[in-house]
């Protein structure tokens, strides 16, 4: 939640002073940083969810084994692993929740509904009239 929090306002501070500055160096150093943020939150999250699929995928590797012909002591450790692999592994953010792309999603939702805000907020103090 923390991070969620944390990444989603910075993007969306640093879109929204983009979008307010009138000089054409600070909108550039303001695109270059939310490309860079964007690219680092995407790297992150998709290996992340990678790794998520990927789990779950040695269940089923252990199950196309020929793990039938092994004695019952190799069996019942290769069915302890596959009950073990269906559980998804998953990256986590402390106590705040998994790595995923779905949080990658959320944080971008985020990241919009801040910018939002702040562009409201930022119209009515400086005398803008809603439509």
């Amino acid at each position: 939640m923390l991070e969620f929090i944390l990444l989603s306002a910075q993007i969306a501070l640093i879109v929204f002073e983009g979008s307010t500055t009138q000089f054409l160096d600070i909108v550039a150093i303001c695109i270059m940083h939310v490309i860079l943020l964007l690219a680092q939150m995407l790297l992150f999250y998709w290996h992340a969810d990678e790794i998520r699929h990927e789990s779950v995928a040695i269940s089923e590797a252990l199950y196309e084994t020929d793990w039938y012909e092994y004695n019952t002591s190799i069996k019942r450790t290769i069915h302890i692993m596959m009950a073990r692999a269906q559980r998804p592994l998953s990256l986590t953010v402390g106590p705040f929740g998994d790595m995923s792309l779905t949080t990658a999603l959320k944080i971008l939702k985020g990241v919009y509904t801040y910018i939002t805000f702040l562009q409201h907020s930022y119209g009515n103090k400086f005398g803008a009239k809603d439509k």
